[in-house]
């Protein structure tokens, strides 16, 4: 059925495209990984730890322009080594992952190599790779200083690095909203590969590593090979 609008013009139907990425997070079991999913799905935080059994789930919609609309499922998997192979499998068809660490816990910092190594292992190719310092609220408490996130990020390629706050929603948002353009962008690119690539089928959005630095337009490269980031923290 045609509509007329308020101005008494005849409103023609807009085509929405819809775009699904899976994005996950990973990391040591604590650090607020389940934290950061409800914050950012239900706005809502709780001060009491359960851990996270196997995975969890969340999914957000984000009009990105009037005619694209993301949507993004989030799985929230353990860290609990007895969970390991549950947490791997949770890799393949992501598009980002978001490994997380508490900034009060060197512990979970100096773990990431691990997490690192098994990101680089399982994920797809090109994937998005965000570096999360969470629980930075707490600035007493801090073992982790914002310039070890920075140079860890640059040292292992990472696209972004936040110090996120679930408990005050501090950049949680903001973190989830430039994977989202970061994932659109990638598939952009990758629909102008496939029309210069015509007869070569791809059953799944394959993400290119690019990273963006403001006045300084795009860049693109292996995942290691990325020398200028973006970064924010919630000082």
């Amino acid at each position: 059925m045609q509509q007329i609008n308020q101005a008494g013009q005849l409103e023609i139907p807009r085509h929405i495209e819809e775009l699904f990425f899976k994005f996950i997070l990973v990391g040591e079991p604590g650090v607020g990984k389940t934290s950061i999913l409800s914050r950012y799905v239900d706005n809502k935080f709780s001060e009491k730890y359960n851990a996270t059994v196997g995975v969890e789930f969340g999914a957000k919609t984000i009009e990105l322009t009037q005619s694209t609309r993301l949507r993004l499922q989030i799985w929230d998997t353990t860290g609990q080594e007895s969970f390991t192979t549950i947490t791997k499998s949770f890799y393949r068809n992501s598009h980002c992952i978001f490994l997380v660490y508490d900034v009060n816990s060197r512990e979970s910092f100096e773990r990431l190599e691990n997490w690192t190594e098994e990101v680089m292992e399982y994920a797809e190719p090109g994937s998005i790779i965000i570096l999360i310092g969470n629980k930075a609220e707490l600035k007493t408490m801090r073992e982790v200083t914002y310039n070890e996130g920075i140079n860890y990020m640059k040292e292992k390629g990472m696209h972004f690095f936040f110090e996120t706050s679930a408990a005050q929603g501090d950049n949680v948002e903001l973190a989830f909203l430039e994977a989202a353009k970061l994932a659109y962008m990638s598939y952009i690119q990758e629909g102008d590969d496939r029309k210069s690539n015509l007869g070569q089928k791809r059953d799944t959005v394959k993400l290119r590593n690019s990273s963006s630095q403001s006045g300084k337009g795009k860049q693109k490269g292996d995942l290691c090979d990325l020398s200028k980031q973006n970064a924010c923290n919630c000082q």
